[in-house]
């Protein structure tokens, strides 16, 4: 990866107060499970640390790279004791469906047009255990989604949320489906007999013979604690 770093610095005389003007910091690379012509990521924002009073500004924020724009403030205390961090960050008009071909995922939707107009501006604070997103607003194409997620704690992780879509066309945005498969589906299921059950590693169990018990498969999100309202207005 190539790195080129360029910006106006200002050192105070007790090396205690930095600040750098226009910072402009590029990263290029290029390889495998990169785009072709490569990826190239532009970060620029004026940074002002001060280590006496333990604080970090970036104003200014903008980060640009193929098909995203992000712009925003952040600005930092406790750097050397208890960090937080708080600020704002906006998206700008995106293609998500563009950011998913440039990692490598096609999404197929029955239409095709979802997934093409996306943006969002959010207000953060943040330590190293807890995340609070407020006001949060996100557009996908005709939908807007607005509220508040807050991470109390990343233990477990502990949850509450409060969210509201003002409205959502599912149909949209499911896979397309053939004529011919949906056919050739009802016809199997009417023509075979009942299905044999299987075991917790796919295996058929022989009749009579009492199925393994299969692992847990919530056990992951059994350590979660939420607590969330999610209203949809129309759908």
């Amino acid at each position: 990866m190539k790195i080129d770093m360029a910006g106006d610095a200002n050192i105070s005389e007790s090396r205690k107060q930095i600040s750098i003007a226009g910072l402009d910091i590029t990263l290029d690379d290029d390889g495998e499970g990169l785009p072709s012509d490569g990826l190239k990521i532009a970060i620029g924002a004026d940074l002002s640390v001060d280590l006496l009073a333990d604080t970090l500004e970036l104003q200014g924020l903008a980060v640009k790279g193929p098909a995203i724009a992000i712009d925003g403030n952040v600005n930092g205390t406790g750097l050397t004791g208890k960090p937080a961090f708080t600020g704002d960050l906006n998206l700008q008009k995106t293609s998500l469906r563009e950011l998913l071909v440039l990692a490598g995922i096609v999404v197929e939707t029955t239409d095709p047009d979802v997934l093409s107009n996306g943006s969002g501006a959010v207000g953060f604070a943040a330590t190293t255990s807890s995340l609070k997103l407020d006001p949060l607003q996100v557009q996908m194409d005709d939908s807007n989604l607005s509220g508040q997620i807050n991470l109390l704690s990343f233990e477990g992780p502990v949850v509450r949320a409060d969210l509201t879509l003002d409205r959502i066309d599912m149909d949209r945005y499911l896979p397309p489906a053939a004529a011919d498969e949906v056919q050739a589906k009802s016809d199997s299921k009417s023509q075979s007999g009942p299905a044999p059950q299987s075991g917790p590693n796919g295996g058929d169990v022989a009749a009579g013979s009492k199925p393994m018990a299969a692992a847990d498969p919530f056990a992951a999100l059994r350590p979660l604690d939420l607590d969330a309202i999610f209203k949809v207005d129309e759908l």
